[in-house]
């Protein structure tokens, strides 16, 4: 009971605030927010999903940047915490919002998603609960998780999983140096991502025991073996 309950508050506190801490890059806002007399009027979850979806018109002349920012933006981002497998969550999240589904199928939306991922901040201390910055340490591995779905993993070719193989290797030595605020299930997004990224970029190069480990990783993500964290860091950082 403890334990949902902490997930309740977490999830409540982060989502509003993502609410409060909208970009000046974005161009749109969600008319509809948590707290609102609108969305206390709601009765069920669906008419909250269905209020937070862009209109057409709005999405065809966001840019991809806007987009990516908009959609870190969502209110029901954090919403994967209340599944039981937090990849299925973020599946279902992503299929949720139409705003995910169009950068999906953009040519640079991948590009702008590796971008942002890039440029996100690594903090070593977690900033007060006033500021604009408060939500953003949760924040990374979410994007973390995002990147890992299928919906944008299967579009990563040998170049952008180059890419995003570097930052992530940037991203991880940074974890590990701010352990403190981000915990060994946020070192787990990170190894996850470096996992499936390896798998792209080093296809050919990789042996079949190497291969065999990152792919059980993958596979028992929610469970994995605990010898397989510093095994597949060990691939990951050794490439």
């Amino acid at each position: 009971m403890m334990n949902l309950k902490f997930i309740l508050l977490f999830l409540l506190s982060a989502v509003f605030s993502v609410l409060n801490a909208q970009t000046e890059t974005a161009s749109w806002d969600f008319p509809v927010k948590p707290g609102s007399e609108e969305w206390k009027s709601f009765t069920t979850s669906q008419q909250k999903i269905d209020a937070c979806q862009i209109p057409q018109e709005i999405l065809e002349t966001l840019s991809s940047k806007e987009l990516v920012e908009i959609c870190f933006n969502y209110p029901f981002l954090f919403g994967f915490y209340m599944y039981n497998y937090e990849r299925a969550g973020i599946s279902a999240m992503l299929k949720g919002f139409n705003g995910f589904e169009e950068l999906s199928k953009r040519k640079d939306g991948i590009d702008e998603l590796i971008d942002f991922y890039r440029h996100f901040p690594i903090f070593s201390q977690i900033p007060e609960q006033t500021s604009p910055d408060y939500q953003k340490p949760f924040m990374l591995p979410v994007i973390e998780l995002v990147l890992s779905d299928d919906l944008f993993s299967k579009q990563l070719d040998k170049k952008t999983s180059v890419e995003l193989g570097n930052i992530v290797l940037e991203k991880y030595a940074d974890k590990l140096e701010n352990i403190h605020i981000y915990t060994v299930h946020c070192i787990k997004r990170t190894l996850l991502l470096g996992a499936i990224v390896m798998l792209i970029q080093d296809r050919d190069t990789l042996s079949s025991d190497q291969k065999d480990v990152l792919k059980r990783f993958i596979d028992n993500y929610n469970h994995p073996e605990p010898a397989l964290f510093s095994e597949v860091s060990k691939i990951i950082t050794e490439r």
